[in-house]
């Protein structure tokens, strides 16, 4: 992924957009290093993706200044499309790139209509363009659980300047039960 998503590809106005099975956040720690290395880094956790310890140790290999670094990184947490929603809007742009890790995950929750998320993403959608005015976004997304919900995962894919879909393995032929 180090290939597709150079700190130079991202530049002020772009939206990179990474899906893979897990929202990648263990695959995005390397760049969230490297961006923090030349200034801060505004991070929206969606998924509870990002793990401090990796990351950390991913400072470590870099700079004996893990502590100037890690102070950098400013992590913001959401556990609902609401609460994710509530953190961009009072989100102000910046100079400062953002990374929002498994953004569609609380969206893709079933106990929120599909109507209802869609108009969230889409004003959520609306205030990540404001963002991304001053410095570059990268968002990560899981693929929909459900097929329903799919409609949300490909309205972000199409609006990304950079789009990097990590290929889904087959699953694993399963045995069928005798009885």
């Amino acid at each position: 992924m180090n290939e597709i998503l150079l700190p130079q590809t991202l530049t002020r106005g772009a939206l990179a957009v990474i899906c893979t099975p897990h929202a990648a956040a263990e695959r995005i720690s390397p760049l969230i290093v490297q961006l923090a290395l030349t200034g801060p880094v505004q991070i929206l956790d969606g998924g509870n993706r990002l793990q401090a310890y990796p990351l950390t140790r991913l400072i470590r290999r870099h700079t004996l200044a893990v502590e100037e670094v890690s102070q950098r990184i400013r992590v913001r947490r959401a556990f609902t499309a609401y609460q994710m929603l509530a953190l961009l809007e009072e989100s102000q742009p910046a100079p400062v790139p953002w990374v929002i890790l498994d953004w569609l995950a609380s969206f893709y929750d079933e106990t929120l209509s599909l109507r209802e998320a869609a108009q969230l993403a889409k004003r959520g959608l609306a205030r990540m363009e404001d963002l991304r005015a001053l410095a570059p976004l990268i968002l990560t997304l899981a693929p929909p659980p459900t097929p329903a919900r799919r409609v949300l995962f490909e309205e972000v894919c199409q609006r990304a300047d950079v789009l990097w879909m990590e290929p889904q393995e087959p699953a694993p032929p399963v045995q069928p039960a005798l009885f």
